[in-house]
């Protein structure tokens, strides 16, 4: 998880010196491209490569859950900073 603290240390220093407002609305842009990236991916059928590495490579698992950790925190980290700002 080093690499999510860096992320959002650089997310950090990005946004702190911007108003409020302005912060709240970054964030809650970054948060609606993210999801629209995801739902791209699900629209292209790419998900059925993924869902077919996951059950074929039983050892890909552990990390296709530490992918998938590492972005409900970023998810639950850019969601978090709109509501705070």
């Amino acid at each position: 998880m080093d690499f999510l603290t860096t992320f959002f240390n650089y997310y950090d220093r990005f946004i702190n010196p911007l108003q409020g407002n302005w912060q709240f609305f970054i964030s809650v842009a970054i948060l609606v491209l993210f999801c629209f990236a995801l739902v791209q991916i699900f629209i292209h059928g790419r998900f059925i490569i993924i869902i077919l590495a996951c059950v074929l490579i039983p050892g890909l698992w552990p990390a296709v859950k530490h992918i998938g950790l590492a972005i409900w925190q970023i998810i639950k980290f850019v969601f978090l900073r709109a509501i705070i700002f």
